[in-house]
Formats: structure tokens, C-alpha cells, sequence
């Protein structure tokens, strides 16, 4: 059986939405041309935009382009080997359908810096010097809550003495 190209009724869904409210929110007022849509083989055109936009999935997903589970982000995930298989699912179709914004360069060299090390001492490097910013907020902002976890419990050396280092370079640099 070939992978169904039409994600739209499962984005709905997981965006919490029925068929009348998302009806509503696209400003079509007659649900049936959106359960139309769901229907068919392939999402038009015209509707993938507005789609992508309000289930906030990326246009690759909701197409079908991409893998509708993406297994290899899950392996990322700390405890993954300790998850149920449902949940690994879960985890992998929610990783494979996020929007993904084009990882400006210096992003990308950070990440290579990054990479084969230890991916925390990689962005503590960058904070102790005190470089101007190269990783997008929501990164950082993950990589200090572990951060902060990590020193509460005194695990890989982390201090309160790092964590406010990290916040006041944070303040500094997106205040």
C-alpha cells in the first residue's frame, strides 16, 4: 500500500481542530469544501499555504513529500530507549511534520562545532567567550534549561555559577 499524500485530515486533527472550526478559521463556509479537500489524492495547490499555515505543519508534510514519522529525531531525544513504541511514534510524527526555517550560517557553524563533542560544552564555549549570539533563542533557551537541570543535581560539573553566567550573557544578548 502506497503512503497516502494527503495529510490533511491528520493535521487537522492534531491541530485539536474539527472540520467546522477549521472550516471557520480558513474562512470557507461550508465545511464540505474543506472535507473536499481531505478527500482528495493530493492537497490543490491553492489550499497548502492556508493549510500549513493554520495546522502550523510544514508544506513538505502535509503533501506527503517527507516521511510522515522522522525515527532518526527521536534517537536525539534523551530516555528514548525508554518510551513505548506508540510513544515513539508519537514523538517521530510530531518531529517529522514541525516547520523547518532555513538554518542561517553561522547557525550552521555553531552546529558543526558542535558536533562529535559534547554538544553543551560546544555552547558553553561560545557563551564563556563571550561571542555575539550564533544559535537561534529557542536553542538556547533549551540547552540553559538542561543546563539549570543539570545543576540542581550536579551532573557533568554544571554549577549555579555557569547557569548565571548563561542567563546574563542571555540578557545581554536578546533582552
Amino acid at each position: 500500500m502506497t503512503e497516502k499524500k494527503n495529510r490533511s485530515a491528520r493535521a487537522r486533527e492534531l491541530a485539536g481542530l474539527t472540520l467546522g472550526q477549521a472550516a471557520r478559521l480558513l474562512d470557507t463556509t461550508i465545511p464540505a469544501d474543506l472535507l473536499r479537500v481531505e478527500a482528495s489524492p493530493e492537497v490543490p495547490p491553492d489550499w497548502i499555504s492556508r493549510l500549513s499555515e493554520l495546522y502550523r505543519v510544514s508544506p513538505e508534510w502535509l503533501t506527503g513529500s517527507v516521511p510522515q514519522y522522522d525515527y532518526t529525531a527521536v534517537d536525539g531525544v534523551r530516555g528514548a530507549e525508554n518510551i513505548t513504541a506508540h510513544d515513539r511514534d508519537v514523538v517521530a510524527e510530531f518531529a517529522a511534520l514541525l516547520r523547518r526555517d532555513p538554518v542561517s550560517p553561522e547557525t550552521q557553524a555553531l552546529r558543526d562545532q558542535i558536533q562529535g563533542r559534547n554538544r553543551d560544552q560546544g555552547i558553553a564555549d561560545v557563551v564563556l567567550r563571550g561571542d555575539p549570539p550564533t544559535v537561534d533563542l529557542i536553542a538556547f533557551d533549551r540547552q540553559l534549561a538542561l543546563l539549570e537541570q543539570d545543576a540542581t543535581t550536579g551532573r557533568f560539573g554544571a554549577t549555579t555559577a555557569m547557569v548565571d553566567k548563561w542567563r546574563a550573557y542571555r540578557k545581554v544578548h536578546w533582552p
